[in-house]
């Protein structure tokens, strides 16, 4: 048989150089090759369809949103804080500094009221604080006892009227605080036994309120003004406890050296009269000396 009358399937396979024909040849050769139809080919090759998913009749609208508390997550990492008792915070509270423990107050209502306890204010010292005077107001209403506040500058102080104070220990030597503001501190004191108002400008309603404190043991008016010696000899008489007092280099005259002199509760110990050379008479210490029999410093410099 010549070449030309050869059957279909033995001619010889034409080689294509061509990549891309090749490949599409290769292609060919398999449909051809199988008993798959070019669609099926298709379907075959294609990714798989994504099924819908199954509806109840009624329900094609409804959906729910669900999202997990916030108090649910945060319990995987540890302890709340919510979860811990008053008394452990408290005690934490207590470690804090001063600055640290306002900051604290403002956190939540809870951490509020135990920032303020009385228990984490016995003792404040405020000494350094460059504007004493919201730091001293917040503090005296938190029931403080020992308050030291030395060289403090307030310009303004407001205390609710009547305001009374648990002030035991109460240090404002050297301070820069107008009369009305220490004025509205003194007047709800009634428990003071130590008292440092050491070179303040005082007034009379100042010293009539420290009268009030009958249990005063310690008083320093070193370098005060402002009072008169009327004042001061009520105050000494109704502070029958007074056992150390300093009274020196005060504005005196010789009425306010009397009063001193006169007045004196005979309990004291210690007293420093001194800078009044003018003022001050042989007699006078004799009347000191004889009134105040437990004296064991007596400075008359």
């Amino acid at each position: 048989m010549s070449e030309g009358s050869m059957p279909l399937q033995e001619l010889p396979c034409v080689n294509l150089q061509h990549p891309v024909r090749n490949k599409r040849k290769s292609c060919l050769s398999e449909g051809l090759g199988s008993e798959s139809t070019p669609t099926e080919l298709v379907l075959q090759r294609s990714p798989r369809p994504k099924h819908p998913r199954l509806v109840s009749r009624g329900k094609e609208n409804d959906f729910v949103l669900a999202r997990r508390s916030r108090r649910r997550r945060q319990s995987t990492s540890g302890v709340l804080w919510d979860h811990l008792p008053d008394e452990l915070l408290l005690r934490i509270y207590f470690c804090l500094p001063l600055q640290d423990l306002l900051r604290v107050s403002a956190v939540c209502k809870r951490w509020h009221r135990l920032a303020l306890d009385e228990s984490l204010w016995h003792s404040v010292d405020l000494e350094g604080l460059t504007h004493t005077g919201l730091a001293l107001q917040h503090v005296l209403k938190t029931g403080v006892h020992r308050l030291r506040c030395p060289r403090a500058f307030v310009t303004k102080l407001e205390l609710p009227e009547p305001r009374t104070l648990q002030l035991v220990e109460l240090d404002l030597s050297s301070s820069i605080i107008p009369t009305s503001a220490l004025q509205s501190i003194i007047r709800g004191c009634r428990q003071l036994q130590y008292l440092s108002l050491e070179a303040l400008q005082l007034s009379d309603s100042i010293i009539s309120c420290l009268a009030k404190n009958c249990n005063l043991l310690q008083l320093n008016l070193s370098g005060c003004s402002g009072f008169s010696a009327a004042a001061l000899a009520d105050m000494l008489a109704s502070c029958c406890s007074l056992e150390q007092v300093n009274v020196s280099w005060c504005i005196f005259s010789r009425d306010h050296v009397r009063s001193v002199v006169n007045h004196l509760s005979p309990s004291v110990t210690a007293l420093n009269l001194s800078g009044y050379r003018e003022s001050l008479a042989l007699d006078d210490v004799k009347v000191l000396v004889e009134r105040c029999p437990n004296i064991q410093t007596l400075d008359l410099r």
